[in-house]
Order: C-alpha cells, then sequence, then structure tokens
C-alpha cells in the first residue's frame, strides 16, 4: 500500500556518514554521466543555489543524476529536505517524446531551471491555458515515480491509481516523479501573446474581487489571470497593494479600456 510505502523513508545517510564514503561508495553505484559533488567542489556553491534564500538549506552533498535508476540509487541514501542531507538534482532529466498517437507526450521531470511542466502540473498547475483545458494536474495520464525505499513504479489508473490521485496536485509529497506522460493539444495557430499589469490600492480590495466574481461566469476561455497581494513601499509606503495580471492571445490588452464590455469590466 501506498501508505507502508511511505513509511520506509529513512533518516539522513548524507548527515551520518563521512563525506569520502559517499563520493566513493554512491559513485560506483551511479551511472557514467552522473556526479556526486562535494562541498569541495567549486561547483557546489550553483548546485545548491535556491530561488528562496530565506529557506536555504545546508548539504552534505549533491548527487547531479542522469537516470532513473541513479535516483534510485540516490534517494536511498536519504531525504533532500533537511539539513545535512543530500540534494538530488535532477537536471539532466529533459526528455521530451511524442507518442505515436499524437494525443500524448513523455517529458522529463526537469525541461528548465525553474518550475517546468513536471512541477507544475504536480503542483497547482495554474497557467495561461486553464481555461481553455483546465489545470495542469488534469493533463496527467501516468506518472514513474521513484519511491522513498528507492522503488521506481508507474502510477496510472491501473497500477497504483491512488498514487496517481495523490501527484495531482501533492505530488511532491509522495517520492520523485521522473517523468510524466501528459495529454497534449493541437497549436490553435494564435502564437501571439499580449499580457497587462492593472495595479490597484489596497482600498479597492473588496471591490476588486467583487467584480472579478461576477466576471467568472462569463469569463473568454482565452483570458486569464490572476492576482497577487505584495508590499511596493515605492508605491504605497504603508499599505500592500494588489496588482491583477493579465494575459490572453485572442486580444490586445494594453490597457483597463481594452478589458471593458463583453470581455471583462472592472468597474472599480
Amino acid at each position: 500500500m501506498l501508505t507502508s510505502t511511505l513509511l520506509l523513508a529513512a533518516l539522513s545517510w548524507a548527515a551520518t556518514r563521512a563525506q569520502p564514503d559517499i563520493e566513493t561508495e554512491l559513485g560506483a553505484l551511479l551511472s557514467d554521466k552522473a556526479m556526486v559533488i562535494a562541498p569541495s567542489s567549486p561547483h557546489f556553491g550553483e548546485s545548491t543555489e535556491r530561488y528562496l534564500r530565506s529557506n536555504s538549506l545546508e548539504y552534505a552533498v549533491v548527487v547531479v543524476v542522469d537516470t532513473e535508476d541513479d535516483v534510485s540509487q540516490a534517494v536511498q541514501g536519504g531525504l533532500a529536505t533537511m539539513h545535512g542531507g543530500m540534494n538530488i538534482w535532477l537536471w539532466n532529466l529533459s526528455r521530451i517524446e511524442i507518442a505515436l498517437d499524437g494525443q500524448h507526450a513523455y517529458v522529463g521531470a526537469a525541461l528548465c531551471q525553474c518550475v517546468g511542466v513536471a512541477g507544475s502540473s504536480i503542483g497547482g498547475g495554474v497557467g495561461v491555458f486553464m481555461g481553455s483545458y483546465c489545470l495542469g494536474p488534469d493533463q496527467i495520464v501516468s506518472a514513474r515515480v521513484v519511491l522513498a525505499n528507492g522503488t521506481a513504479v508507474t502510477a496510472s489508473p491501473e497500477p497504483h491509481a491512488d498514487l496517481l490521485w495523490a501527484l495531482k496536485g501533492a505530488g511532491h509529497n509522495f517520492g520523485i516523479v521522473t517523468e510524466l506522460q501528459l495529454r497534449v493539444f493541437d497549436n490553435t495557430g494564435k502564437t501571439d501573446w499580449s499580457s497587462a499589469l492593472l495595479v490597484f490600492t489596497q482600498d479597492k480590495l473588496e471591490a476588486l474581487f467583487r467584480q472579478l466574481n461576477a466576471q467568472l461566469p462569463r469569463q473568454p476561455s482565452h483570458l486569464s489571470f490572476d492576482v497577487l497581494i505584495v508590499r511596493d513601499p515605492s508605491a504605497d509606503a504603508e499599505n500592500s497593494i494588489i496588482l491583477v495580471r493579465l494575459f490572453s492571445n485572442v486580444f490586445s490588452v494594453t490597457t483597463l479600456e481594452d478589458l471593458k464590455g463583453p470581455r471583462i469590466s472592472f468597474g472599480i
């Protein structure tokens, strides 16, 4: 069962063994193109740098994997999200293959340095096409996952249906996803996108959300938006401000006037 498998997660091997042992013993188990990067390496800093530096961790070692089997070998060494643990870098798992039926694609876990397709899909999966094709997790057909005990499995409607369900939105908690099978759609031919950033002061918060909620039932599928509440002293030294980001590949969005009428209206 999924629950019993997850309970096999071990304490960090990297934190309890001598550094030379990690490089020698684990390195011998990995494929030829995989690497073990120690703190003494000049590449260690760039290999452990995180986007959110406020939540940075101190790793004992970095393992740059090249195959799914490398992930299986490395994950048995310890957990990655703890101080003194092991950072498993999926950098080389960047395969993209379109299935012969043209309806599916196989994508690796690391298509780019930021949150890529795989990372987004097993999380919230929010994107500019969600009005037309729903959220990213809705497109997952199956997934290759390395569990906490090092076992690699295929999560699909049969077998491991419970794991597939869990991966669709909370996938970061149940193992290391190495590859996804996703539904793909034909390009509409509309490749030019327009975006706009609208800024509102905090006193407009309730009125803004009333308008946004009122627009949702008739929002065009090609129009997507998100809302951010941020601090920007240059705009308001005392209060947070509200940012509304809009995207469309059908009409031009440059001013508030472009969004009025039958499209979307901010009567604020």
